[in-house]
């Protein structure tokens, strides 16, 4: 019962001793200064740049020779408009800008760039387009619809649609052809 009774002591001079010396410890650190990386800890590192985009391997070879060989495009606004018989549903509604038959070759190499598309880890975006261009390349199509607002650019086909964030170039790019 003795033996008992001086370990319970022991472990309770432990304890209050341990107790005693943590806000002893506390006090050394000065506020504000708990964060300060030491000698021979790690620091954190940057965030790795992103990845180039290949465009071709995104979109597929096929939609990338009729990018590469845009015959003409069609420029298009999409404006929302209240369907018929409803007053809050909205539908989408194309009106036609202009045509371009002959296609300038500076707005191709824009578009052909992959350094104008950024990598984007999260895909949870709104896209709602507000322009569309219908490149042609003689009997086929390809649809890029701009959201100019978020700076995404959908690539759309009858096998689906890819969005991609683009850069600043190529959004100021794509509304000065229309504007235009």
């Amino acid at each position: 019962m003795k033996i008992a009774f001086a370990i319970v002591c022991i472990a309770f001079q432990m304890l209050l001793g341990c107790k005693n010396v943590a806000p002893a410890a506390e006090e050394e650190v000065a506020l504000g200064h708990q964060d300060v990386v030491k000698e021979g800890e790690e620091t954190p590192q940057q965030p790795e740049q992103q990845e180039t985009i290949s465009l071709k391997e995104v979109i597929g070879n096929k939609n990338y020779a009729i990018l590469e060989k845009t015959d003409s495009i069609e420029i298009s606004n999409i404006k929302s408009v209240l369907i018929e018989g409803t007053t809050n549903e909205y539908g989408r509604k194309i009106e036609m800008i202009k045509e371009l038959k002959t296609v300038d070759t500076h707005l191709l190499n824009t578009l052909l760039n992959n350094g104008n598309y950024i990598e984007v880890n999260n895909g949870n975006y709104t896209f709602n387009p507000t322009l569309q261009f219908q490149l042609k390349h003689e009997n086929e199509q390809l649809l890029l619809l701009l959201d100019e607002e978020t700076g995404t650019l959908g690539f759309a086909t009858v096998e689906g649609q890819t969005i991609l964030k683009i850069a600043e170039p190529l959004k100021k790019e794509l509304i000065v052809v229309s504007n235009n």
